[in-house]
């Protein structure tokens, strides 16, 4: 039986063959997709309720906070130069009262707005028995409570008033109908007490916000919701008991902040419809997830089952390529090797050029290259071979640097930086030093002149960190005019002993911080280091400075320009020399503040621009351009209020009130569309800050224009 068996797989061509292995792999696929679709259903029905709970809380939280602002609005009009007359005295004590009402007044409906107050407030002062509204003032409680503010039981606020305190800071009152002006609403009534209890703040709060907060429109229709004060007084219903099944799910939040319970009754059959809906899409996915791994293991059968034999026919077009599949994946080996070889070589002379040029490389990338290039974990040295003719032609240059190239062992790394320069890289061994020096000696032989080729060389280093110094040091040495030495090392030991002394580390920590004060300082040891210290060469510590201050100001962006070129001076003192460098070292700082102050502006300017450019985002505010722009909400509000002369409320409400008037004058769009274009998810929202921007309705301005 297991023979034929095997016979009969024998006999299956290639492409059956990985289309069984396929099949298998795509089996086991739907096998784990099964399992974890199962798993995935029954934890989604075990959690969707906790889902709905928490962002139940959350609403809740929202509501709560929403409501404890307008508790702050007492403690900021008590501030007032005029609240005392208001509260204490009438109009027969001071002449000036209505006035002092208005002035009143004004400060009540800005403060309103601050808070972005959803509907009608009120201020009833108990000595005094005036009544301040948005809209209107009233010296006689009565006259408010009758003409203007009239509830549909006409008692229950006039009695809380009444009272000497109420029994709490603040207090909410049942939702029922209010009638604001003519204009008939449902709302909720909160009262907060003065901390003087002098006076009483009313604000009306109408229930579609309190709907809007819960998300009860985007719940079932016969969902029931009921906000109850702590002494069992329902303050707000909404659904009908009567519709009460046994399957209802029951969510409960308590808000301790305004004294209450909020109870949200929603039917277990929506709970089961989410369920099934997202089962549904989860088999669905299944489907596809099948079907396309049969296609796929279909497709990859055809692609696979040729390889070898492809690969084969491209080589026997070739008559010096490989004959067979083993020798022709070790061309393509050998091919890939040579391509990193190459590329390698080429991000070694990259790393060589930059760091002669004095260009700055990031730190990672000398981490990439230090693992990329174990060379660099030895003892390494950096010499310059300069060439001083200057009247040779090009290819006669070429050929002096070929056959210095040709000259020098594999262990020597060379890379021509520019027409007279050329840098080496070799390990640290004396036998590589003394044939550097053969090397330039033969390049040199026949010279009828002075010699051509001179060469300085650093002295030992590890790390690619540490390569642009160990250039430097190797530019220092480089024999001068005049001078028969070809070959320079870096410091005899004389001088390696005289510079113990004297560190650049601290000035280049300095520039890092931009300290100007520290790097002052450190010019001013260095210079004075040099005075003291005759062995020292001053020469090289002066270049090594002024290199370190290009390095930041490359590193700036800085301008480096005029510097360029600036060189040691041997007709003035070596103190003189160093000491010229602190006037390098003011200019920069002066750029780094320049561009500092022009950048703080750039970005004010580009805050005001992106919040005329993204009105329309109804989360716009302080907390979202701070994290857009990644600076703290004070900066947004300076940057703002330096640059328009408003805050951003009042920039963001400008621009949404002239776009939504735009649309409504220019366009047939209607006042929903109008609304949502400018930033406004809520319609009644939009309306009240319109009205209040332009003091008419959106259908007035658009029948007006």
């Amino acid at each position: 039986m297991r023979r034929r068996i095997r016979q009969r797989i024998s006999r299956l061509s290639l492409f059956w063959r990985y289309f069984f292995l396929l099949v298998t792999v795509v089996l086991v696929f739907v096998i784990a997709f099964t399992e974890a679709t199962r798993q995935f259903t029954g934890t989604l029905r075990d959690s969707y309720q906790e889902q709905v709970q928490s962002s139940f809380e959350k609403n809740a939280e929202l509501f709560a906070r929403d409501l404890a602002l307008f508790h702050s609005l007492p403690m900021a009009m008590e501030d007032t130069e005029y609240y005392f007359d208001v509260a204490h005295k009438s109009v027969q004590e001071v002449p000036q009262y209505i006035f002092r009402l208005s002035d009143f007044k004004n400060s009540f409906v800005l403060q309103c707005q601050l808070l972005d107050l959803p509907s009608e407030g009120f201020v009833y002062f108990r000595d005094s028995q005036a009544c301040v509204t948005r809209k209107r003032i009233f010296t006689d409680v009565k006259n408010c409570f009758e003409s203007y503010v009239i509830y549909s039981n006409g008692t229950a606020v006039p009695e809380l008033l009444r009272e000497g305190e109420l029994s709490i800071g603040y207090r909410l009152l049942p939702a029922e109908e209010v009638s604001v002006g003519g204009q008939t609403d449902v709302c909720l009534t909160m009262l907060v007490q003065s901390a003087g209890r002098e006076a009483v703040y009313g604000f009306l709060y109408p229930v579609e916000s309190l709907l809007e907060f819960f998300q009860i429109n985007a719940l079932p229709a016969d969902t029931r919701f009921e906000l109850t004060r702590a002494d069992g007084v329902v303050l707000y219903a909404y659904g009908d008991r009567a519709q009460a099944r046994g399957d209802d799910i029951r969510l409960t939040c308590e808000l301790p902040a305004l004294s209450s319970t909020a109870v949200i009754s929603i039917p277990g059959a929506y709970f089961k419809a989410t369920v099934s809906r997202d089962q549904t899409a989860a088999q669905i996915i299944f489907f596809l997830s099948v079907m396309i791994g049969i296609a796929l293991c279909f497709l990859f059968s055809h692609i696979s089952a040729k390889p070898i034999r492809q690969l084969i026919r491209s080589h026997a077009a070739d008559p010096d390529a490989p004959v067979n599949e083993l020798m022709a994946i070790d061309s393509a080996l050998k091919n890939a090797k040579e391509k990193t070889v190459a590329l390698s070589g080429m991000l070694m002379s990259s790393l060589l050029v930059r760091a002669f040029s004095g260009l700055t490389i990031p730190e990672e990338e000398y981490r990439k290259i230090s693992a990329a290039f174990p060379v660099f974990a030895n003892a390494l040295r950096v010499a310059i071979v300069r060439d001083r003719s200057t009247e040779t032609d090009g290819e006669e240059e070429n050929a002096g640097i070929n056959r210095l190239r040709l000259a020098l062992p594999e262990e020597f790394l060379c890379e021509y930086v520019n027409l007279q320069e050329t840098v080496v890289l070799f390990p640290d061994r004396e036998k590589l030093c003394e044939q550097l020096q053969e090397v330039v000696l033969e390049l040199n032989a026949g010279a009828e002149r002075d010699v051509r080729f001179v060469c300085g060389v650093s002295e030992p280093f590890a790390g690619a960190e540490h390569i642009s110094q160990a250039i430097r040091q190797a530019q220092f040495c480089l024999p001068e005019n005049g001078e028969r030495v070809l070959v320079q090392m870096a410091q005899d030991e004389e001088q390696g002993a005289a510079a113990e002394g004297m560190d650049l580390m601290q000035l280049q920590q300095a520039l890092t911080c931009w300290n100007r004060q520290e790097a002052l300082a450190q010019i001013e040891q260095i210079a004075a280091f040099v005075g003291r210290n005759s062995a020292v060469r001053p020469q090289e510590l002066f270049y090594s400075a002024l290199f370190l201050l290009r390095d930041s100001a490359n590193s700036a962006r800085l301008s480096f320009d005029e510097y360029e070129h600036m060189t040691y001076q041997p007709t003035s003192s070596p103190v003189a020399n160093l000491r010229r460098l602190k006037g390098v070292v003011n200019d920069l700082f002066e750029q780094k503040a320049a561009v500092q102050m022009t950048d703080k502006q750039v970005l004010c300017d580009e805050i005001v621009q992106y919040v005329k450019n993204n009105y329309s985002d109804p989360d716009l505010c302080m907390a979202s351009l701070a994290k857009q722009f990644f600076v703290s909400e004070r900066f947004v509000y300076n940057a703002v209020q330096e640059t328009t002369g408003m805050n951003v409320s009042a920039l963001l409400l400008q621009c949404r009130m002239q776009e939504a008037a735009r649309l409504l004058r220019d366009t047939q769009e209607n006042v929903g569309g109008v609304a949502q274009k400018c930033g406004y998810p809520v319609e009644s929202t939009f309306y009240r800050n319109f009205k209040k921007y332009y003091h008419m309705t959106p259908a007035e301005y658009k029948s007006a224009h």
